[in-house]
């Protein structure tokens, strides 16, 4: 521009929940409570998490990586496993899948993982941040005769 400062970035398209958020903020009715149009927008919105939140989850969360380049994931909220990938890279066998699932098994892996390397020690960091949780869920698989504890009905 005119005065040699870099261009301003262009503008992000708001949300709908955004859009709801500076409405509610900028309502003077907000303060007395939701305006009638603003409430069904709000509800549609919980409406939409709530759903969100009781579907199934097929997400899954890479814990980190060995010295040979295998991952380790959670997958699908189901801590009672702990997923290996290996392979697929260019030039390598097509992807394999191993499954950890007793706490013996984990406690092996940590003690053979080098704290020197970069990747090992990611992924001994992020054993740890999980470890509790995925520990007490192969717990309860294994006291539950190796199947899949039954689930919690809210």
């Amino acid at each position: 521009d005119k005065h040699g400062l870099p261009p301003l970035p262009t503008l992000v398209e708001l949300t709908e929940e955004e859009k709801l958020c500076l409405a509610m903020s900028q309502s003077r009715t907000y303060v007395r409570g939701l305006r009638k149009d603003e409430l069904v927008i709000k509800r549609q919105v919980e409406e939409k998490y709530r759903q969100l939140a009781e579907a199934p989850k097929f997400r899954g969360e890479c814990v980190g990586m060995d010295r040979h380049y295998r991952r380790y994931w959670l997958v699908g909220g189901d801590l009672s496993r702990l997923w290996v990938e290996s392979g697929g890279a260019q030039g390598e066998s097509p992807v394999r899948w191993g499954v950890y699932t007793t706490v013996e098994q984990l406690e092996v892996l940590r003690a053979a993982l080098d704290p020197r390397g970069v990747r090992e020690n990611q992924l001994g960091e992020g054993l740890e941040l999980y470890w509790a949780d995925v520990t007490a869920a192969m717990r309860r698989r294994a006291a539950a005769g190796g199947q899949d504890p039954p689930m919690a009905v809210a």
